[in-house]
């Protein structure tokens, strides 16, 4: 990390900086795939699908294919200027969605959810396995009899494979940025670190820090039994095959009884 961009840049709130580009920043993800896969899971296991909340939606790009479904979307996040990015993509949805800025660990909705989402390894935000728990519990609560709480997790093995000592130095429009990972072992967290460069009449350096807990699988069964959810799978990636740590990532399937 070049330390002469962090000492002259402000720091910001995670996900905040990179708003902006975060879908360019994301541009290998197959959004595509990820929802026939989700909306398959929904299939096989649902029989009422009229509202879907997803915790940590991001700039709504899940959410968009639900509601082009013909699904109600709900959708919260941390992060205003990734919800704002949501809203303006998701204006116009019929019917209106319904976008917030929350905590996954801390949320009530009005209605019962058919289904409750949370994807590309937004659990791991959690650092402690109390907040866990408080997401498990809050979705558990969000959801009506019968309903199905989908949500994954990133392995060790990925983190250490993929990102142990990862760099990547790019431009998009009048943003350049330098992200830089690595993986602490002591710890078990997964620690990502951007230097924003802005353009824009003058030049703004923003400096964000991302943290992630990357929890063993048995740790998530033990939170999850914890609540009365009904273990529909747990599975290796975008398939039915039984997920493990040797997998990259890992989605859990529950049903509320």
């Amino acid at each position: 990390m070049p330390w002469s961009w962090r000492k002259r840049s402000k720091p910001a709130e995670a996900y905040s900086g990179i708003a902006p580009f975060y879908d360019y920043l994301m541009r290998h993800v197959n959004y595509p795939r990820w929802f026939e896969y989700l909306a398959d899971m929904l299939n096989r296991h649902l029989l009422h699908q009229r509202r879907v909340l997803e915790l940590a939606c991001g700039t709504g790009k899940m959410l968009e294919k639900f509601a082009d479904a013909g699904w109600e979307v709900f959708g919260l996040d941390r992060s205003p200027a990734m919800l704002a990015i949501a809203r303006q993509r998701l204006q116009g949805s019929q019917p209106a969605a319904h976008l917030w800025v929350g905590d996954m660990r801390r949320f009530a909705v009005k209605w019962p959810m058919d289904a409750v989402i949370c994807l590309y390894d937004s659990l791991n935000y959690c650092l402690t396995p109390e907040e866990v728990e408080q997401v498990f519990d809050h979705a558990h609560a969000a959801l009506a009899s019968g309903g199905v709480f989908i949500f994954d997790v990133v392995t060790q093995r990925n983190c250490k494979r993929h990102f142990r000592d990862f760099y990547e130095h790019d431009q998009y429009e009048n943003y350049e940025y330098i992200r830089q990972s690595h993986f602490d072992f002591k710890n078990e967290q997964q620690i990502n670190e951007f230097m924003i460069k802005v353009y824009d009449g003058g030049v703004q350096r923003y400096y964000e820090r991302h943290v992630q807990r990357i929890y063993r699988l048995h740790q998530i069964e033990v939170s999850l039994q914890k609540f009365s959810w009904e273990m529909l799978g747990i599975f290796d990636n975008f398939s039915r095959r039984p997920g493990t740590e040797k997998s990259d990532r890992v989605h859990f399937v529950m049903r509320k009884p």
